[in-house]
């Protein structure tokens, strides 16, 4: 099960941290036809590590309604970028808003064809900003991607 080979929210930090890629070669190794279903339950495992509760997870409820908040968020397109070993856009949860829409275009993306890139952020440094209230989802993606690739 691909969904059980998904990386635990709590894992202590000497446990190893799997390979960037290991949900798209596990991918590669299946049949294309069921990449989507494959796809569904690898993310009802990390929508339910991201939000900390498996049980309100379902495929067609918007992450939000299960209580995905912007930080979460944050944390499922890192974790999901890091077991597909792709770059996603930053809003991808916003794009593809529930378990079965983000599991369609998914499948796109290890299947070889490329969607088109719709919610990629700019590509423009953003300034640090003392009152966070203003600033969009997409900025606060960007800002904290841009803090973890100054900590890599």
């Amino acid at each position: 099960q691909l969904a059980a080979a998904a990386p635990r929210a709590a894992t202590p930090a000497s446990a190893p941290e799997q390979a960037r890629g290991w949900l798209r070669a596990a991918l590669s190794s299946s049949d294309p036809d069921l990449h989507e279903d494959a796809l569904r339950e690898a993310l009802r495992a990390l929508v339910g590590e991201a939000i900390g509760d498996a049980e309100v997870v379902d495929d067609h409820g918007g992450f939000a309604e299960m209580g995905l908040d912007s930080i979460m968020a944050i944390d499922l397109r890192a974790r999901l970028s890091q077991a597909l070993g792709l770059e996603l856009p930053a809003t991808v949860a916003i794009d593809h808003p529930n378990v079965a829409a983000m599991a369609r275009f998914l499948a796109t993306l290890v299947g070889g064809d490329e969607p088109e890139a719709s919610g990629r952020a700019s590509q423009e440094h953003l300034e640090p900003l003392d009152d966070l209230s203003a600033v969009s989802f997409e900025e606060l993606f960007k800002f904290v991607e841009d803090d973890l690739a100054e900590s890599e």
